[in-house]
């Protein structure tokens, strides 16, 4: 029926996995779009995009995208870079989740949102998620993701209040995720 560009705002895009599970496997912000990729191969899209902080998301009817896509060369190119970065995402989450210890996707994890929070809150750049939702995102049971937080709080790496996570020492971070 169309896309859907992220005006403001965070939105994470999703997919129900083995048992209805939720995979959270990108967040999109300012100037990303959602459903693209569906709506160029003809495919039905499987995946669901829900807005985690307040958010401004304007919809681009089908044949208005295809119109836009055929008449402007600078739209193709936004596009194909946003095809080409997400494919790449998909690539580097897939090694980090078949390689990398839980503890080792935390800190990836966190470096992440960190930069996306930066886009959405640049002055002061908190990550808030829900435990679930970051457990969904690493990888992991909600539990484990709790722990770990816990673990990097007593190493004074975060602080945690409530929802919201402080990354205090994000080079710490790098060190463990053992991937940057």
């Amino acid at each position: 029926m169309g896309i859907h560009k992220v005006e403001s705002g965070l939105v994470k895009k999703s997919a129900l996995g083995h048992e209805g599970k939720e995979h959270i496997f990108y967040f999109c912000t300012s100037g990303e779009f959602l459903g693209h990729r569906a709506l160029l191969s003809e495919e039905v899209n499987h995946d669901t995009s829900i807005a985690v902080l307040d958010s401004e998301v304007s919809f681009i009817p089908k044949a208005d995208f295809l119109l836009a896509l055929k008449v402007s060369h600078l739209l193709c190119e936004r596009i194909i870079k946003s095809l080409s970065h997400e494919f790449g995402v998909f690539i580097h989450r897939t090694q980090i989740l078949s390689q990398h210890p839980v503890r080792e996707r935390t800190a990836i994890a966190l470096l992440i949102l960190l930069e996306k929070f930066k886009q959405v809150t640049p002055k002061q750049p908190i990550i808030e998620l829900t435990r679930n939702d970051l457990a969904n995102f690493i990888g992991t049971a909600q539990e484990t993701t709790v722990r770990i937080l816990h673990e990097f709080k007593d190493e004074g790496i975060i602080d945690i209040q409530r929802r919201k996570i402080f990354v205090l020492d994000p080079g710490e971070l790098k060190n463990i995720s053992n991937y940057f």
